[in-house]
């Protein structure tokens, strides 16, 4: 039976960095089972009740009495969910901004860049059609003034609720906070046909937020808005130099769809009659004189 339980040890331990002694003289340490259970979790990564499972085979007398090992493994179970819980909830924190509850820009950044490889692919691979990917640029217009007139921290909630709106785009897109009162959207799989209807709601549904937002408090003569870029994925770009790192074709490829969604952004700033754009490839020249003149105030 000895040689069972490490023949049986060792086969768990090929892929590990930990030899069986090693792992004795770690339980020898411990007195509480519990502690014991989580050491083999961690250092094996079994699953939490095979802990127990091994731990008995270990042992040269049961580890637990049957009686009181249900009781045990359901304080295992609530430890490692709140382990869980606390790791998910880092990973989260270090993802998202903390004011929005959006993707900050690093990451926003990155999952991108993820999708832009993928639609690379399917070009390779002849799947895309009448299907794109766009990239929204959005920027208050005079929120300065709301945070001179009113201060910070009626400037931060505002921020907070169009978030809200950000937000409830599809689940599909990827939403992001740029930094200051600009925000990002990646809509993905897109109908070519309804990307201007696309740039118009988007733009619509985050004005009519920021006015409601405004009524609500009695604020009626300060003129604030969102002005909206966006700008479609080339698909049709002719392919770069194989002898070019892929990590730094990718993110030329994020800088310029962003930088097109941008001076989209800043020309819908400029119009009378709305305040979107969709990137246009002809009208080049007018955005970068338009954004040129507006960054250089």
């Amino acid at each position: 039976m000895a040689m069972e339980t490490e023949n049986s040890l060792i086969k768990i331990l090929e892929k590990k960095e930990f030899s069986c002694l090693d792992i004795a003289r770690a339980l020898k340490g411990l007195d509480d089972p519990l502690d014991k259970a989580h050491l083999c979790h961690e250092l094996l990564q079994l699953p939490e009740r095979d802990c127990f499972n091994l731990l008995n085979r270990l042992s040269s007398k049961p580890f637990l009495p049957k009686n009181s090992r249900k009781g045990l493994e359901k304080r295992h179970e609530l430890y490692m969910g709140k382990e869980r819980k606390e790791k998910k909830r880092a990973i989260e924190n270090a993802s998202t901004d903390s004011l929005t509850g959006l993707l900050n820009h690093e990451t926003f950044r990155d999952s991108s860049i993820g999708e832009i490889d993928r639609i690379r692919r399917e070009i390779e691979s002849g799947k895309a059609r009448n299907i794109v990917d766009c990239f929204a640029y959005i920027d208050f217009d005079k929120f300065k003034d709301i945070n001179d007139i009113y201060g910070h921290n009626f400037g931060d909630d505002l921020l907070r609720s169009v978030s809200k709106v950000i937000k409830n785009t599809r689940k599909s897109d990827l939403k992001g906070r740029l930094g200051g009162d600009e925000f990002g959207i990646y809509f993905v799989n897109v109908e070519r046909q309804e990307v201007d209807n696309l740039s118009e709601t988007i733009s619509e549904n985050i004005n009519e937020a920021i006015n409601l937002y405004l009524r609500e408090r009695g604020i009626e003569d300060l003129r604030v808005g969102a002005s909206t870029g966006l700008a479609i994925y080339n698909r049709e770009r002719e392919e770069l130099e194989e002898s070019e790192k892929t990590r730094e074709i990718l993110n030329r490829e994020y800088d310029i769809l962003m930088g097109n969604a941008e001076k989209a952004m800043y020309y819908a700033n400029k119009k009378t009659d709305s305040s979107h754009e969709v990137y246009q490839p002809s009208k080049n020249h007018l955005y970068s004189r338009t954004m040129k003149n507006r960054k250089s105030r």
